[in-house]
């Protein structure tokens, strides 16, 4: 009988023990401006990335940012990533990086500071 499900129980037990010292990923975040991406724009890498085809749009607790996976849609940023924090209108600072989604349009894949920093997609 061990012989039978030796291997699976052992997989079990490794799985069990990596997953133990896994760090959950945050999902609070501290920054508060939230900047969207110009829909104007064609989704390129090169455009997304452009840290001034970012438009202010609100703070997080009235604009939350969006889920999905096809295109680019909102950041949020903390004090240290915006040229005015008392009237935020640009991105300063920040790196935005991006990639081709499925379906062939950009995504947000990351920004500085991810800690404090978050990014969203949209379908």
């Amino acid at each position: 009988m061990l012989r039978k499900y030796g291997i699976g129980l052992m997989a079990f037990i490794i799985a069990a023990v990596a997953s133990a010292f896994t760090a959950p990923e945050k999902s609070h975040i501290t920054g508060t401006h939230v900047f969207e991406f110009n829909p104007a724009l064609p989704y390129t890498v090169q455009n997304v990335s452009t840290s001034s085809n970012w438009d202010y749009i609100g703070e997080i607790s009235s604009k939350p940012l969006c889920s999905g996976m096809n295109k680019a849609c909102r950041v949020a940023v903390d004090d240290d990533y915006v040229d005015n924090p008392s009237d935020p209108q640009e991105l300063s600072g920040v790196t935005i990086s991006a990639a081709l989604s499925g379906a062939g349009k950009a995504v947000v894949t990351g920004i500085t500071d991810p800690s404090d920093n978050g990014f969203s997609n949209q379908p």
